[in-house]
């Protein structure tokens, strides 16, 4: 929606209307600023979208480094 700005966006890649690859092409053909994570257990997953804000893919398996760059 217009005017709701999240500083960071976590989505999982498998979602049950549509997959996390949607969310990060909304962001980067609206010129959404916030920073966005790939969570998934999918491995050698390949992203076909630029946006300047993306931190990575984190493994499902890997939660503590999801954890660690939310700290950041």
């Amino acid at each position: 929606k217009k005017g709701v700005q999240f500083d960071l966006i976590i989505s999982d890649y498998q979602m049950p209307e549509g997959d996390g690859l949607e969310v990060l092409k909304f962001l980067a053909l609206n010129k959404i600023q916030s920073k966005f994570i790939l969570f998934t257990s999918y491995e050698g997953l390949q992203l076909p979208v630029h946006y300047d804000h993306f931190l990575g893919i984190i493994s499902k398996y890997e939660s503590s480094k999801l954890f660690s760059l939310i700290m950041d």
